[in-house]
């Protein structure tokens, strides 16, 4: 702390100064307070050393720091660097973690102005006054020693420039003097611990000193005398372990010969727009001195560039000997410097050589980095121009060096004022060669070329990619007559690319002035169109680029960093702009970390929102084309937010893109001027994802959004260590700290749902989920809930324990109560502090959902077969039971039910709904109301569509329904001509098929103004079965169903080639036999225009499941006809069926065990019978059989008498046995009964002769127990 208010500890008061802390590698610090008053010694200054685990504290004095003791010592102030043309800091950091204090103000008592540098251990740190015991001191006022900078070696050594030390007399000698990096140099400067210089202002040191990557240096004197020659300049070798000291001579240093050569001397470069050193430090340690004011004897200005070696330095005199020269007044070889290549060499530019009588053709050099380059420039050693004013390696309208290194280590020329021929100005780009260089003249058989004039190729400069490509920038290059078009050309790193350019290889505008390739101005300065990506890719902004009849709509083009793109932009290869001047791409591309990118266009205009600005993700594999809009961008929401501009950042007083690339590949975009609503300029700092990136408008849940006009743009400060980033609004007075990993660990608590209710109901729980603190680790939360109807639901109860990530909520309605409520849920974390105690900086979220308690009104659907029956008011106390299956060719009932159990209401008022159903298998017919409902009755039946619309009615009371089941209507259904369902053959099924009953738009109310929920109730689903007896499926079963039927008789369905036999097995036994024909029997000629009743198996249809399918058994061939086991059995149950009502019944096992077999006894006999079985010889015994179809039709037969028939002359059956009456025959043969003398059923047959029985006593006796039989099995079936 300080002892005055003046003091100003830690601060400096200039704005421009650095920082007043100065961090140690070790973890230690520095701290720096020039205006420290030494009790009443004003402004003597102090610099403190803290401890970086235990810091350091009290008033500062000079046993805890470093001070001065005379006025205006101001120990560690910052130092004004005249190279930079800005304040440094007064201590300089060792690379070993020590440090050194300049104090270019400090005085002794006597003289002013003398300096002092002092050494300070990084460990211990130093404290003390300031003096000539433990500081390098000057001698003379003004001396400042100090003043040009401490230069720290990369062994841990420094070296101090002081270029106004005066040397006795001589005022401005200069001293440059070595400092060891453990023990610091303390005492007077001089010749023996100094290099210092001879004459009056000859300045040593004042061009700066250069650290060599192997801990040598080298210093820079071009003000320095070489005896009577004024100016000539010096660069001295230093080493970096015992340093250099003396006079400054040929014998030690570099040194130039005539007046003004400036040996050393520093240039200005427009482009860089400051001063840049004449030492180039080369990758391999050597350096290059560039001195273009070099004289060549009585050759002005004609250039030298000198070759150093990094371990012991070049002395002497400059000449062709030691060095590359010019020939000619002006060629200033090495005007624009040197260019160090990645594989140690270098390229010398030298724009202004004359190539003979050319007058500023221009010539690149390439030097050896081992060994150099000498001699005087010549086509032989150099990349020459041909023609006036070519300026080979410059662009002379901004004199950017045109010379640019790959990664690779080859390199690349520019030369757009190069001639091609006629062509003025055409340009040209030339591959170099990274370790042997390019010579001669340039042309198209050596270099990439323009064909118009004013093409100026190369003159957007040339990027190198990180996989050793490159791309050149040629923005005015002409399109046929489409001036200006612009070029952008990928070149080949190991091979180059010759030749004119065009659309088949570069990529070009179409139309004038798109300037394909020019560089972008972001507010001070201009860069390149061209943005090399991570992964060896690049993106291309041509924001002028004209989108039709939009002008200046602008695009950015992705380009493949192994292949390059060509040919002509396009929304299919771009992302482009679609109106008036959107300028696509305009504030330049931000290459992410992981080889994606990020495309800025502040004027992009969404929709008729002039100039909202949008910023856009793409991927650096595939890059995004088409149309900038808010799905692929993060866009402004309101004129000029400008989401993307560059920005002025006043913290670091410069002009800075808006995206801040991080470290993992991420990035942050800060829209100083975006709008929050009516709150202009309020700001925002937006999280992108590097993989997925942003879009969307930028909001407040996107977003960190400042609270009030940004007078200064809010900035980001990254810290890598940590992985977070802090956007720091300094007019709201706030910090956001924010994850790198992602983006913002807001508070966090998903969303709630509303819910329902019913009256009575018991506790309920809601579950919380999805909570989580803001910030990172170890925040409180705390959860809290309230209602706004306590008449209804009183506050809620919340379970949750911090820092779960889940909680619950519980609450019980009021008795008797409805209504709705409406529930806010709290959740709180403790905020920067992590104190929920400190409200202040507390993260709040609310999540709000409502309650809706209301009287349960229900509605049940019934299938019934009838009625069901009801009370006077139309109610019943317990539901009917519901129909599950209903027939094919049935009517039904469904029955609509309305219910609640509300005893706070007052009965059912109304019921309203609309009825769905399967129209393709059934119909409705009929609507009829409960009795109950007996007002406003509405409802129609659309049989096209399937349903019963707009059913509705009134009740006639008040009371109804409650606790008991209140018909609302019943809807009849029958099977119509067009309904049904069909047997599926194929999939070897009858179903079932579900009748589709649904409720639309159901509505219940009760009498009063109670909350109603409607809910439907369906039970089980009602199936219908097709009718298996319908094979044909024509809705009758007749002549046709039994001929399919008999088409499978006696087949094993499993095994059965027939897509009719499982149908046929009618009690699904496996067989089609004789208890199958008995049913089918039993429902011929029934069919769904009479309604008939259809009898079905007990099994049916539970039983019918698909049966598995086995393979279809080989055809055994019979060409011989004879009589089939159905034939016999038809006939056998004819019989049974003629007299079954007729006789009495007997036990149903007895007729089950009556068989009929053929293949019977042969010759004359027709058959036989034994025990049970009737053998019947297959073929009439050599007569036929005559096998009627239809047994109990006689009209194919004509009367002999009452009791006889004789088949029809020329009729099926002629000359044929009637094997209907052989059977009856057989059957009174079982029974013990001959045939009597004169009966019908005799011994012998005539032909064609069936017969009638004769109801004799004996024939009853036999046929009565048949009768029984098929009476009780009929008797059995399903109806």
């Amino acid at each position: 702390m300080g002892a005055s208010s003046s003091d100003q500890l830690g601060f400096n008061s200039n704005g421009n100064y650095p920082s007043s802390v100065t961090p140690l590698a070790n973890g230690n610090y520095v701290v720096t307070s020039p205006q420290w008053d030494n009790g009443s010694i004003a402004d003597a200054g102090a610099v403190t050393f803290g401890n970086g685990n235990t810091g350091v504290v009290g008033e500062i004095s000079s046993t805890n720091s470093l001070v001065g003791s005379h006025s205006f010592d101001q120990v560690g102030s910052p130092v004004y660097d005249d190279n930079l043309s800005e304040y440094i800091s007064a201590v300089t950091e060792l690379s070993n973690g020590n440090y050194v204090v300049t104090s270019t103000y400090w005085s002794d008592g006597v003289e002013y102005g003398l300096g002092a540098v002092t050494f300070g251990n990084g460990t211990t740190g130093i404290s003390g006054i300031v003096s000539s015991s433990n500081s390098l001191v000057g001698t003379s006022s003004s001396d400042q020693l100090g003043s040009a900078g401490v230069t720290a070696l990369s062994n841990g050594n420094y070296v101090v420039s002081s270029p106004n030390w005066t040397n006795g007399s001589l005022y401005g000698a200069g001293a440059v003097t070595f400092g060891n990096g453990t023990s610091g140099v303390s005492g007077n400067i001089s010749a023996s611990n100094s290099l210092i210089g001879s004459s009056d202002y000859d300045q040593v040191g004042n061009a700066g000193v250069i650290a060599l990557p192997n801990g040598n240096y080298v210093v820079c004197s071009s003000y320095w005398n070489n005896g009577s020659v004024n100016y000539a300049g010096a660069v001295t070798f230093g080493n970096g372990l015992t340093g250099i000291s003396g006079v400054i001579s040929s014998s030690n240093s570099l040194v130039g010969s005539s007046d003004s050569d400036e040996v050393g001397a520093q240039h200005y470069s427009d482009y860089d727009e400051g001063y840049v050193s004449s030492v180039t430090v080369l990758s391999n340690g050597n350096y290059v001195i560039s001195n273009p004011n070099w004289d060549n004897g009585s050759v002005y200005d004609a250039g030298a560039v000198t070759f150093g070696n990094a371990s012991t330095g070049v002395t002497g005199t400059i000449s062709s000997a030691n060095s590359l020269v010019g020939s000619s007044d002006g060629d200033k070889v090495g005007t624009f410097g040197v260019v160090p290549l990645t594989n140690g060499n270098y390229v010398i530019s030298s724009p202004y050589w004359t190539n003979g009588s050319i007058y500023g053709a221009g010539a690149v050099t390439f030097g050896n980095g081992t060994t150099g380059i000498m001699g005087t420039i010549s086509s032989s050693n150099s990349l020459v121009g041909s023609s006036n004013s070519d300026y080979v390696g410059l662009n002379s309208y901004d004199e950017r060096p045109q010379v640019t290194a790959l990664t690779n280590g080859n390199y690349v020329v520019s030369s757009p004022e190069w001639n091609n021929g006629i062509d003025e100005d055409a340009g040209a780009v030339t591959f170099g060669d990274g370790n042997s260089g390019v010579t001669g003249a340039i042309s198209s058989a050596n270099s990439l070329v323009g064909s118009n004039d004013y093409d100026r190729v190369g003159n957007g400069g040339i990027t190198a990619l990180k996989n050793g490509n490159y791309v050149v920038s040629s923005y005015e290059w002409s399109n046929g007559i489409k001036s200006s078009a612009g070029a952008v050309t990928f070149g080949d790193g190991t091979s180059g690319i010759n030749g004119v350019v065009s659309a088949a290889n570069s990529l070009v505008g179409t139309t004038d002035y798109d300037n394909v390739g020019r560089p972008l101005y972001n507010g001070d300065q201009y860069v390149s169109s061209i943005t090399a990506l991570a992964n060896g890719n690049y993106v291309v902004s041509s924001p002028e680029w004209n989108n039709g009849f939009d002008v200046d709509a602008g695009a950015v083009t992705f380009g493949n960093g192994a292949t390059g793109i060509s040919g002509t932009i396009s929304s299919t290869n771009s992302l482009v702009g679609t109106t008036d001047y959107d300028q696509v791409g305009i504030a330049g591309v931000s290459a992410l970390l992981n080889g994606n990118y990020v495309v800025s266009s502040p004027y992009w205009n969404n929709g008729t929102i002039v100039n909202a600005g949008a910023v856009t993700f793409g991927s650096g594999t595939t890059g995004i084309n088409g149309m900038v809009s808010e799905t692929n961008s993060l866009a402004g929401s309101t004129y000029n937010d400008a989401v993307g501009r560059v920005i002025y950042d006043e913290i670091i007083d410069q002009y800075v893109s808006s995206v801040t690339t991080l470290y993992n590949g991420n990035y942050v975009v800060r829209s100083p001027t975006w709008d929050d609503g009516t709150t202009a300029n309020a700001g925002a700092v937006t999280y992108g994802n590097g993989t997925t990136g942003v879009s969307g408008e930028i909001t407040s849940s996107n977003s960190r959004t400042g609270l009030a006009w940004n007078i200064i743009s809010p900035y980001i400060v990254t810290h890598d260590l940590n992985n977070t980033f802090y956007s720091v609004f300094l007019s709201d007075g706030k910090v956001w700290v924010d994850s790198q990993g992602d983006g913002y660990p807001d508070l966090t608590f998903d969303p709630l749902s509303d819910m329902t209710v019913f009256e009575n109901a018991s506790e309920q729980t809601v579950n919380l989920t999805g909570i989580a603190a803001g910030g990172f680790g170890g925040n409180p939360v705390s959860i809290t809930a309230t209602s706004n109807n306590q008449s209804l639901i009183p506050d809620p109860i919340i379970s949750y324990a911090s820092p779960n990530s889940t909680g619950s909520l519980q609450f019980t309605p009021l008795p008797d109560q409805t209504g709705l409520a409406t529930i806010t849920v709290t959740v709180e974390d403790g905020g920067l502090d992590k104190n929920l105690a400190t409200t202040f900086d507390n993260n709040i979220l609310e999540r709000t959902f409502d309650i809706t308690v209301s009287n349960l009104l229900e509605i049940e659907l019934r299938v019934v077969e009838t009625p069901t029956s009801l009370d006077s008011d139309g109610a019943a106390a317990i539901l009917p039971d519901h129909q599950s299956v209903v027939e094919e060719w049935s009517s039904f009932l469904l029955e609509i039910w309305v219910t609640t159990e509300s005893t706070s209401s007052q009965g059912i008022f109304t019921t309203g709904l609309d009825l769905q159903y399967e129209t393709e298998i059934i119909s409705a017919t009929m609507i009829e109301y409960g009795p109950g409902f007996a007002l406003n009755q509405s409802g129609s039946i659309n049989d096209t569509l399937g349903a019963v619309e707009n059913l509705y009615a009134e009740t006639t009371g008040e009371g109804l329904g409650i606790g008991d089941y209140l018909l609302f209507a019943r809807i009849q259904f029958d099977s119509l001509t067009d309904d049904g369902v069909d047997l599926d053959l194929d999939g070897q099924s009858i179903g079932p098929y579900d009748l589709g009953f649904s409720v639309e738009s159901p509505e219940v109310t009760v009498v009063g103004d109670n909350l109603t929920t409607t809910q439907v109730n369906t039970a089980t689903s009602t199936n219908i079965y097709a009718n298996p007896y319908d094979l044909n499926d024509d809705d009758a079963i007749n002549f046709r169903d039994l001929i399919l039927f008999a088409s499978t008789y006696g087949e094993i369905t499993s095994e059965s080639s027939s897509v009719y036999a499982w149908f046929s097995d009618l009690n699904q036994s496996n067989k089609v036999e004789f208890k199958d024909l008995l049913y089918f029997a039993s429902n011929y000629n029934k069919s769904k225009a009479e309604q008939h009743e259809i009898v079905y198996p007990n099994n049916f249809p539970t039983a019918w499941n698909p049966p598995l399918q086995v393979s279809t058994l080989s055809q055994i061939e019979n060409t011989t006809p004879s009589l089939k086991q159905i034939q016999t059995d038809v006939k056998l149950l004819s019989a049974a069926q003629d007299v079954s009502s007729d006789i009495a019944r007997i036990e149903q096992q007895q007729l089950e065990d009556i068989k009929i077999v053929g293949g019977g006894p042969g010759e004359t006999t027709l058959g036989r019978v034994t025990a049970n079985t009737i053998y019947i010889d297959v073929n009439g015994a050599g007569s036929g059989w005559s096998v009627d179809a239809t047994p109990l039709d006689y009209s194919e037969d004509q009367y002999e008498s009452q009791l006889s028939l004789i088949a029809i002359s020329s009729g099926e059956a002629e000359d044929l046995i009637d094997l209907r009456t052989v059977n009856r025959l057989q059957l009174d043969h079982l029974q013990g009964n001959d045939q009597a003398a004169s009966g019908v059923i005799e011994d012998t047959l005539a032909l064609g002769i069936p017969r009638l029985s004769e109801w004799d006593e004996a024939t009853d006796d036999f046929l009565f127990p048949l009768r029984k039989q098929v009476n009780c099995f009929l008797s059995d079936m399903i109806v």
